[in-house]
Formats: structure tokens, C-alpha cells, sequence
């Protein structure tokens, strides 16, 4: 309170060590006062071991890629899995790709059913509350080498 709104994004290298320094304005009604300074202190977060191979294809951003909290508000695989393009969901729920009628699931690692199977029947094994990631790789020719299968699209899903 006090200040005026301000945003600032960066990305530093996964070893590097960044020093950051901007100031804040006041706002009209609190600039004739003495605000107290604002600190912001960032931190390295150790990956699960499981997690490193995900964040390494993630630089590479061939796949679609949701996150712990894109479930938090719906707690549905449906808002995530329809604002991929060329995906959608028909009437009785199953997962269509323009381009594509094979596709694999994956579930920390474990491929699950076939390729032919409905997805979404599959993607019930894991409550979406649960998921920590997923990854949507909807072109044979993006997919990473431990996807390669007779799928031509994978969904890969880690669970927390």
C-alpha cells in the first residue's frame, strides 16, 4: 500500500546469480510520507529428480505445458486439454486432434493404456487436484525421444 503497481520479469540461466535493483513510486496521497523500504528475495528450489527431464524438454517448448495451479480454479483436464490447438472434446468426452487419432498417456513416466484407448478415460487415474504438471505434445515430430512410440501425440502427466 502506498506504492504504485510495478512489475518486473526476468530469467536467469539455471546457475547464474542475478542482483536486481529498481525503485518503487509513491502514490500521490502517501508521497509526502517516509515509506518503509520494499524487499524482495528470491531463492533456488531443489527439483525432484523425477522432474529434471520435464523442465529440460520445457526449455525447449515444443509441447503445451500446465502447471499445479492452470487446475487449481476447475479441477478439470477439460479447460486445459480444449485451449490446445487442434484439440477439442466432443459430446461423449473423448479427446479429438485434427491431425491425429493416437494418442498416448503418460503418468509419471508410465505409459498407460494404447494410443487407440480414449485418453480421457485414462487421465481418470489421476485426479487433476493431484497434478503437478502436463505436458500436451501434439505432433509426432515434436515429441521427445522417450515418447517415441506408434503414438503421434502424448500427454504426459506428473503428479506431485
Amino acid at each position: 500500500m502506498g506504492y504504485r503497481p510495478t512489475e518486473l520479469s526476468f530469467s536467469i540461466d539455471d546457475t547464474a546469480s542475478v542482483r536486481v535493483e529498481f525503485e518503487l513510486n509513491s502514490t500521490k496521497a502517501t508521497a509526502p510520507y517516509l515509506l518503509a523500504p520494499v524487499v524482495v528475495r528470491g531463492r533456488s528450489v531443489d527439483l525432484p529428480t523425477r522432474l529434471l527431464e520435464f523442465y529440460a524438454r520445457a526449455k525447449h517448448n515444443h509441447a503445451s505445458i500446465f502447471a499445479r495451479e492452470d487446475f487449481a480454479l476447475t479441477n478439470d483436464y477439460r479447460f486445459a486439454l480444449e485451449s490446445v490447438p487442434g484439440l477439442h472434446l466432443n459430446a461423449r468426452n473423448q479427446l479429438i486432434h485434427k491431425t491425429c487419432d493416437k494418442i498416448q498417456v503418460y503418468i509419471n513416466g508410465t505409459r498407460y493404456g494404447a494410443p487407440d484407448d480414449n485418453p480421457m478415460r485414462t487421465l481418470k487415474l489421476v485426479a487433476p487436484a493431484d497434478v503437478e504438471l502436463m505436458e500436451v505434445y501434439t505432433h509426432v515430430t515434436r515429441l521427445p525421444v522417450e515418447y517415441l512410440t506408434d503414438a503421434c501425440m502424448v500427454i504426459a502427466v506428473w503428479t506431485k
